[in-house]
């Protein structure tokens, strides 16, 4: 767990994250004809490093985040979100 905060720590540095899309937009649900879309992506955020976030393809219980950073980047945020989600998975102790 404190690997994890240090991690964060060093994000925050870096400045502010910025967060496009929401999952209340309900983006699967559009239909422009061609029936309801298997994928959507905020294309957007491969080029102003911000978080794409969306609902799932299930429905409202489902959430996707999309990231695009340069390769170190990318690098160092799997490697805290590795870390998020073992310390979340983890038993207590």
């Amino acid at each position: 767990m404190d690997v994890w905060i240090e991690r964060m720590k060093e994000a925050r540095a870096m400045g502010p994250l910025g967060v496009a899309g929401s999952p209340r937009f309900r983006v699967y649900d559009l239909d422009f004809g061609f029936g309801r879309p298997a994928k959507v992506d905020i294309v957007s955020v491969a080029r102003t490093g911000a978080v794409a976030v969306a609902e799932g393809r299930r429905g409202a219980s489902d959430m996707e985040v999309g990231v695009s950073l340069r390769p170190a980047g990318m690098d160092r945020f799997r490697e805290c979100f590795d870390d998020a989600i073992a310390s979340v998975a983890a038993p207590a102790s």
